[in-house]
């Protein structure tokens, strides 16, 4: 009975702080109900940790985590949070704190997997906290991929590789799974999102309202993944027969001799590298302050070089703002080319930004600051840093020819005028990109063949 009333005393409390909220402006809201839920998950962690902090029994904390309503996805990030907890009790007071939220909490968690000082690493859980959600991410991938042996890891991740095909209950959609090493993934996704760029330019490219595209990027993508193993895609890493394209795969390899990894993936074996040097194209960056590269050019050009984009994909991994894979990303310059400061296409000016990240950039008049540990943070631009506003371009419509250009002149008394490659005759007028007779043919400056006069 004591038990009955103290739930209806509870339910009772929750009530009254749930009538609280509703009254609230939304900002106060999502402040409040943050802190509410990092308190909650503090006292849940704890529990978890203290049950099966003495055993380390992964598989019983994933069983008393999916205790409810709860996903096993979820039970298995509520039991890692456990372990992490178990080793150092106070990344719960910081949980409960509100100086870490359950997503950096996640991120620790995940290193602590491969390498358990990151628990008690009292520098790299500072990190953590500093950073937003996106980078405490890349952070704890980074550390798991020095903590683990290249070839070891390697051979585990190819003696499990799969493929599966199952049904999803909640959408009704089949779903085919490929499970397997960090590089040939890299590859394969590389290979998908190549096609799915040709795709996309095929539907409109980005002059067309992504609205008016016949499909959606996830669309595109199953579409581009379909081409590829049909064999009947194009354009780069193409997977048909003879068509000698290869994948796309940035390797950093360390002066230190820490051992070559896959940016975007893990570490890579020396057995792994000689296999990919055979069918991918691997772009090799050594890791030092001299690449023997120019890799910086201040005005003399508009747009990131190879070398520059190669630096880039190393130093920063991917989108600095939200993580998304290098293969979504362009070169921002972090000082605009056309501001009135006029950016210059120098390695240290510049930085890697996802389409959406580059765009929100622009649009809420932000720049980006490089810090000292190498992270970056946003903050208002000056005037000096904002580009000039794009000018809506309309459509352009067919100038109508003027009365003068229209004019013709009559031949002289007694010839025969006979229609030219300019008369009236649709049969005879010269087709739009057809060269005139006799004239010689010159390089464009894309390599095609163009006419000239």
């Amino acid at each position: 009975m004591a038990s009955v009333v103290s739930d209806r005393h509870w339910v009772e409390a929750l009530d009254l702080v749930v009538g609280a909220l509703d009254g609230l402006p939304l900002d106060e809201v999502q402040a409040r109900c943050g802190l509410a839920r990092a308190k909650f998950e503090a006292v849940e962690v704890r529990r978890l940790a203290a049950e099966v902090g003495a055993d380390g029994d992964d598989r019983r904390a994933r069983k008393l985590a999916g205790r409810g309503e709860r996903s096993k996805a979820a039970a298995r990030r509520a039991a890692a949070r456990a372990a992490a907890v178990s080793k150092n009790p106070g990344l719960a007071d910081d949980l409960e704190s509100g100086e870490l939220c359950d997503e950096k909490l996640d991120s620790i968690a995940d290193a602590t997997a491969a390498d358990e000082s990151a628990a008690t690493d009292d520098e790299f859980i500072d990190e953590i906290k500093k950073r937003s959600v996106e980078q405490g991410r890349t952070l704890a991938r980074k550390r798991k991929t020095q903590a683990k042996s290249g070839e070891q890891e390697h051979d585990k991740q190819r003696r499990l590789r799969n493929a599966r095909r199952w049904k999803d209950s909640l959408t009704g959609l089949s779903v085919l799974q490929l499970s397997g090493d960090d590089a040939s993934i890299e590859e394969l996704w590389n290979l998908i999102t190549a096609e799915e760029k040709r795709l996309k330019e095929a539907d409109g490219g980005r002059g067309l309202a992504a609205s008016k595209h016949p499909r959606t990027f996830d669309q595109r993508l199953f579409d581009a993944a379909a081409n590829l193993i049909r064999g009947a895609g194009s354009g780069n890493g193409l997977a048909s027969r003879g068509s000698g394209a290869k994948p796309s795969v940035v390797v950093a390899v360390p002066v230190d001799g820490s051992g070559a990894y896959v940016v975007g993936g893990g570490p890579l074996p020396d057995s792994a590298v000689r296999e990919m040097l055979e069918r991918a194209g691997i772009s090799v960056e050594l890791i030092d302050s001299i690449t023997g590269q120019p890799l910086w050019h201040g005005r003399l050009k508009r747009h990131a070089t190879a070398a520059q984009w190669v630096a880039m994909i190393v130093r920063d991994g991917g989108c600095v703002l939200c993580d998304a894979h290098w293969s979504r990303c362009e070169a921002h310059h972090m000082t605009p080319w056309n501001a009135p400061a006029k950016g210059g296409t120098n390695i240290d000016e510049m930085a890697l930004l996802c389409v959406g990240c580059h765009h929100d950039l622009h649009a809420d008049e932000l720049t980006l600051e490089r810090l000292d540990d190498g992270t970056y943070k946003t903050r208002p631009a000056s005037p000096d840093e904002i580009a000039p506003k794009r000018a809506r371009q309309e459509p352009r419509r067919r100038q109508e020819p003027s009365p003068q250009q229209t004019s013709k002149v009559a031949p002289p008394s007694g010839v025969e005028r006979r229609p030219g490659p300019e008369s009236d005759n649709p049969s005879l007028r010269r087709r739009p990109g057809a060269r005139r007779p006799g004239a010689r043919r010159s390089p464009s400056a894309d390599g095609s063949d163009a006419a000239a006069s």
